[in-house]
């Protein structure tokens, strides 16, 4: 049973591995066409990488990139994102699992801030005043 769950794992991480979720960019469009032209402008690469997007919720897209280098490029260069105006955010995209990990983490981070402790959230760890 344990060798079946760690395959679906497996496929499920495979099939989201090119994909980015961009939150806070306000697209207007009608058609998916329309939504890859205003992501790739919001992503500012000057190529065109996106296979795919579809609108998740209010200002929540998925985007499905071609490869894996695409994705990682957009990852280095997501900080130029922060002289914009509008509060705009790409990450990747995660399996339920670790969102609900990501989320606990989140939530012990606070706790540690109320306790007035320096702390940095990383993927699936917590850095407390620079100890793990």
């Amino acid at each position: 049973m344990k060798i079946i769950d760690d395959g679906i794992r497996r496929l499920e991480k495979d099939r989201i591995k090119n994909n980015i979720v961009i939150t806070g960019a306000k697209i207007e469009a009608d058609n998916s066409t329309d939504l890859k032209h205003g992501l790739e402008h919001v992503i500012e690469t000057g190529e065109k990488h996106i296979k795919e997007a579809i609108k998740i919720g209010t200002k929540i897209y998925k985007a499905e990139l071609e490869n894996a280098l695409n994705e990682e490029k957009i990852m280095k260069n997501k900080n130029k994102l922060k002289q914009l105006q509008e509060r705009i955010y790409i990450n990747n995209e995660m399996t339920k699992e670790e969102w609900e990990i990501q989320k606990k983490l989140r939530q012990r981070a606070e706790e540690e801030r109320k306790n007035e402790r320096i702390t940095k959230i990383e993927y699936q760890k917590i850095i407390t005043d620079g100890r793990k």
